[in-house]
């Protein structure tokens, strides 16, 4: 990022820290301390006797001296719970008023912006967790979503949005970032361009994006960002902050309106600025760009056009290590679960790259919630590995990529206390015990399913992954889960009661993707009973989860109708 910019960021923070002071001094009403501190990405929790930091990540990148600075904060400042994002962002709770301030000032010198980490601002740019590591990506989007993200944050300073701007780029049709229905989104292709979607998002009101452009350069994405910027700013609603996001634009100005006037927007930025707005990757990343496009040497793809070198991407990612024994150079052998059974899950978070001989973990953390001092344990064998660093994806998974065989089996190793089959890995928001606007305990109902049903053993793929947000804003993607759950009341016997809205046949899948259809409200309490209703079924039968629901809908309606009120 611009350094001038970093240093006026920094000039911010004796603002925040004046402010801040004066909100735990019970100077400032927590409406008002919301409507600022948001903008410099920090929030007071319920009650407001503490506060939470949202570090940006830019594209859910935490390289080795971003992690340092993590474990480094939690041990100065004795962080106690720490949470990862579905906008690829860690995010620090229980913190008092001198905590939140340094820590938000002296990330700053490890790279870490917390500027615009809510309110009114672009936010956290995302990006496929794999990129440039991925078997069959199309391509390492990276790089371009990193440029994309540091020029947002440059418009921080000078342009005033309606509302909160989300980006996301996909290297792959598997769309985890949901870029095809996000404020703006870029959708890798095979050939090496992207097909770009721009007002669509989640939350109350979701929408599908626009396709408004296809067959993009990597190098032109800056004029699409700054086409949107100035779409949004032109055509949003600065007046109701209930219809400030995007997806109203087409509302306002229906589908084909809205792609053309982003389109004119468009013509408009491209005439202005020439080609002063391309980016250019220098040095080691741009080598890395030219290699991972079909996992060609520069010297292979010169003179060539990325069609050319897209026929050489390997077909899929190999995701269970299980079914596939491989050598490294070391001529280590990853054990497969027959041969290893104590380390089965272990060894199927083991994901070769498309690097020869490197691997990737996968660590999900139940609900997104890391113990702190997991951060400092992972530091502390990829310190010294070259290349190692961490991502996060936008499904609350932690990836350490970049390891050979045996340092990637010792990391799965001490990650072991993370989710042990598909429905461990389900995702939930942070939820009401700590959101200000949270309405349910989302974690809390997670927690209570994942200990209900664990005594039945059910086999892996019986449950689905689930989605859970504590409200409507879906900061848990519930619209997007195979099932999924909103935070809602019920009233019962004359009584309100806990209760979360139902949604089922959620996708994100490019292609394929749709919304949840809701189906009606449980009581919080109940929820429980339902999955263990459910696993006994399907085990019942044999199946996994998704091929019975796909054979049999009607009987998921059946038990459903047992629990909805």
């Amino acid at each position: 990022m611009n350094q001038e910019l970093m240093k006026e960021f920094k000039a911010d923070l004796k603002e925040f820290r004046e402010m801040t002071e004066k909100f735990y001094a019970k100077e400032v009403s927590v409406k008002d301390y919301k409507g600022f501190s948001g903008g410099f990405g920090s929030y007071a929790q319920k009650g407001g006797e503490a506060s939470m930091l949202r570090l940006r990540m830019p594209g859910g990148r935490v390289t080795k001296e971003k992690l340092k600075f993590l474990v480094d904060s939690i041990e100065r400042y004795d962080v106690k719970r720490a949470h990862i994002t579905t906008c690829q962002t860690v995010q620090f709770h229980d913190l008092d008023a001198k905590a939140v301030c340094d820590i938000m000032e002296q990330a700053m010198d490890a790279g870490i912006v917390t500027r615009g980490g809510g309110g009114d601002f672009p936010r956290n740019t995302m990006v496929s967790p794999l990129s440039g590591v991925e078997q069959g990506e199309y391509f390492d989007v990276l790089p371009y979503a990193e440029e994309a993200g540091d020029y947002l944050m440059g418009i921080i300073k000078t342009v005033k949005l309606p509302r909160k701007l989300k980006v996301g780029f996909s290297n792959s049709p598997a769309n985890v970032t949901h870029a095809t229905f996000r404020d703006l989104g870029f959708v890798a292709k095979e050939e090496g361009t992207f097909d770009v979607y721009s007002a669509g998002g989640l939350g109350n009101n979701y929408r599908m994006g626009v396709k408004v452009a296809e067959n993009v350069k990597p190098e032109e994405v800056l004029y699409y960002v700054e086409a949107m910027v100035r779409t949004f700013t032109t055509y949003g609603n600065y007046e109701s902050r209930a219809k400030s996001r995007t997806r109203y634009m087409q509302e306002t100005l229906g589908v084909d309106g809205y792609r053309k006037a982003y389109q004119e927007k468009l013509a408009e930025v491209k005439a202005e600025y020439k080609d002063s707005l391309l980016i250019k990757l220098e040095g080691k990343v741009a080598e890395n760009a030219i290699n991972n496009m079909g996992n060609n040497s520069a010297d292979d793809v010169e003179g060539k056009n990325t069609a050319d070198m897209s026929e050489n991407i390997t077909e899929s990612i190999t995701k269970n290590v299980a079914d596939n024994i491989v050598k490294t150079d070391e001529n280590v052998v990853l054990e497969t679960a027959e041969s290893y059974p104590q380390k089965e899950a272990a060894s199927e978070r083991i994901l070769p790259q498309k690097q020869q001989g490197l691997y990737a973990v996968a660590y999900h953390p139940i609900g997104g919630i890391v113990p702190v001092k997991k951060f400092g344990e992972i530091y502390n064998i990829i310190k010294d590995i070259e290349d190692a660093e961490v991502r996060i994806a936008p499904d609350e998974t932690l990836y350490i990529i970049n390891l050979n065989a045996s340092q990637a089996k010792e990391i799965a190793a001490i990650t072991e206390d993370g989710a042990k089959n598909l429905f461990e890995t389900s995702v939930s928001c942070i939820g009401s015990t700590v959101c200000q606007i949270g309405l349910r305990d989302s974690q809390g109902l997670l927690a209570s399913i994942v200990e209900t049903v664990e005594p039945y053993h059910f086999a892996d793929g019986v449950l689905p992954r689930i989605h859970i947000s504590g409200c409507t804003s879906s900061c848990g993607t519930h619209q997007i889960g195979k099932l999924g759950f909103h935070g809602a009341s019920k009233r019962v016997d004359g009584k309100m009661q806990p209760a979360f809205a139902f949604h089922v046949n959620g996708t994100d899948a490019q292609g394929a993707e749709h919304f949840g259809e809701e189906w009606g409200t449980m009581l919080a309490e109940e929820i429980p009973d339902f999955f263990v209703e459910l696993g006994q079924t399907i085990s019942a039968e044999h199946l996994t989860y998704e091929s019975w629901y796909t054979q049999n809908p009607e009987k998921l309606k059946k038990i459903a109708e047992k629990y909805i009120r």
